[in-house]
């Protein structure tokens, strides 16, 4: 056991740099030292930020000399009541996390309080924090990993009037709290920080919305979320009608900066013509200049005449000499270039002939390969002699039998992508199930549920991630709809289908194009679901969400949003 004795806080002020005086000290470190006891602090008095976690501390004593005391870290100790602290009135921060407390007690004297931690404690209730209602200006409030498992915290921290951030993860009264989140949200007015994320003014505006018409309907969870989808509607409204003013005030930038430049324009031209009609008589400070010189239309200034070299004047005449010769040559190199390339297209094709025959591709990508082949090579040409020796086009029986592949590939794939009827029923069974509150959505922990059931244990990691890819209105919760989707991606990512010629193909298969131009009919697709797979799939009300102008042409972009 070490003494916080006096000789001992000398030696560790010295050997951290602080001052040997006491008094003069308005910090210290006396963390991670095994100390039993707090005491012979008297002659620091100037105190204001004191480090004694990490010790064997079992009492809070000592400390009535540190009046001037802003900060006290006492987390990971054995203390287990809060005590000894009435002199400390100009305290801000309080650390008693990791510690033995099972109540909240004697910090009424603590009026400049803002921030309070009592992470792994041993609170339990709601009235072991009811003290915290004598501190009208703590806004930081971590109660996280405690044992509270009563819903009446909620009206506690309700009261707090400067409330702004809250940790309450790690507590079982989480998971009995109906919309958790909503909830803690809609009843701290001020609070802007909750757990793992802060809550934003989007976020605060629905919760508003939700929890107004959960008070007007006596407890009607299915109105507050109407109400709450209406309020994300106007978000969206709004958002949508300032990226418009935004962007009419940016067309409005625009517009002026095309005005400026004309103006500046006008006027460097006006300057020069006067400069050209003033003559030399007019120009400043004496110097002779020819009056046709000439002004810059950059910076406005008068362009001199100076006399090259005779050699460089020499040099530049043969170079453009040789430059205007030089079309005299054009049709000889173009000849010379169609020979080459007859003899390559010779050579190349006897080697192929050798080595194997020509590649058979359809006529569409045969014309594409030439395009590729022939575009900046300088050749009049619309043929690569290249491409016509390594491919051909391919006879209809062969087409018509690659596409029978890449249409029981495509078929292959969208059965392993799309959930059937059965897997759907299966989903909404295991939903309602964990679904305890019944309030239509599950939360990250019933998800895990969920899934555990369903042979999977995703870290907390995972989960954070399936969630965040499909919770639109970012409530941390996800209806049915939603669930079905991560059962989707999680099949997906089973089933590995990640390559891009996959679904290339599937719409080539359909009757698109292989560059993804062009359109799938939707009698095909309902005929490849229905009649040739036989899939137990909705698939017309699927081509409903996609087709909204009710065209029955589906693009590629909307082909594979269905697969995916």
């Amino acid at each position: 056991m070490v003494e916080m004795e006096k000789s001992l806080l000398k030696k560790l002020c010295r050997d951290m740099d602080l001052y040997v005086t006491p008094s003069i000290n308005d910090k210290l470190y006396l963390h991670y030292k095994g100390f039993r006891a707090i005491k012979n602090l008297d002659e620091y008095t100037g105190l204001k930020v004191l480090w004694l976690e990490g010790n064997g501390l079992g009492k809070i004593e000592g400390l009535e000399h540190q009046t001037q005391l802003r900060t006290l870290y006492l987390h990971e100790n054995l203390i287990n009541k809060i005590e000894g602290l009435d002199v400390l009135t100009q305290l801000d921060t309080l650390n008693l996390s990791q510690n033995q407390i099972t109540r909240i007690e004697n910090l009424e004297h603590l009026q400049a309080l803002t921030s309070l931690a009592l992470k792994g404690n041993y609170i339990v209730a709601a009235q072991d924090i009811e003290h915290v209602l004598k501190l009208p200006n703590l806004s930081v409030f971590d109660l996280q990993s405690n044992r509270i498992t009563d819903a009446g915290v909620v009206d506690v921290l309700a009261q707090m009037p400067e409330l702004k951030v809250l940790y309450l993860q790690g507590n079982d009264v989480v998971k009995y709290i109906k919309q958790y989140r909503k909830t803690v949200i809609f009843r701290c007015r001020k609070l802007k920080y909750l757990d793992d994320r802060p809550v934003f003014a989007d976020e605060r505006r629905r919760v508003e919305a939700w929890g107004s018409a959960l008070e007007a309907s006596n407890g009607d969870y299915k109105a507050a979320q109407e109400a709450e989808r209406e309020e994300m509607e106007v978000i969206r409204r709004e958002k949508k009608e300032l990226d418009e003013l935004n962007f009419l005030h940016f067309e409005q930038m625009m517009i002026e900066g095309r005005r400026k430049r004309k103006e500046d324009e006008a006027e460097v031209e006006r300057k020069k013509n006067e400069r050209q009609t003033d003559g030399p008589e007019q120009q400043r400070d004496g110097d002779p200049v020819d009056a046709a010189s000439d002004v810059s239309a950059f910076s406005g200034e008068r362009i001199l005449p100076v006399q090259d070299c005779e050699f460089l004047q020499q040099e530049r005449e043969k170079r453009w000499a040789a430059v205007v010769n030089a079309n005299d040559g054009v049709s000889a190199r173009i000849d010379n270039q169609a020979k080459e390339q007859q003899q390559l297209s010779s050579s190349v094709g006897a080697e192929r002939e050798e080595a194997s025959a020509v590649i058979p591709v359809d006529t569409r990508r045969l014309e594409v390969l030439h395009q590729c082949a022939t575009v900046g090579s300088g050749s009049h040409s619309s043929r690569d002699p290249f491409v016509d020796a390594s491919f051909g086009a391919e006879d209809a029986a062969a087409a018509e039998r690659r596409q029978q592949v890449i249409k029981e590939k495509a078929g292959a794939k969208v059965a392993a992508m799309i959930l059937t009827q059965e897997e759907i029923d299966a989903c909404r069974e295991s939903f309602v199930h964990f679904d305890r509150d019944g309030s239509g959505t599950i939360d990250k922990y019933e998800l895990a549920k969920v899934l555990e059931a369903m042979g999977q244990k995703p870290t907390d990691e995972e989960l954070f991630q399936m969630i965040a890819e499909v919770d639109n209105d970012n409530s941390g919760e996800i209806e049915f709809a939603e669930f079905l989707k991560v059962i989707e991606a999680q099949k997906l990512r089973a089933a590995q289908f990640d390559d891009e010629s996959d679904f290339i193909d599937a719409f080539v298969a359909c009757g698109g194009a292989p560059d993804k131009s062009g359109h799938v009919e939707r009698r095909m697709l309902v005929q490849l679901i229905k009649k040739d797979f036989g899939l137990p799939i909705d698939i017309d009300r699927m081509l409903d969400e996609l087709d909204t102008d009710g065209s029955g042409e589906i693009e590629y972009d909307e082909f594979k949003a269905l697969l995916s």
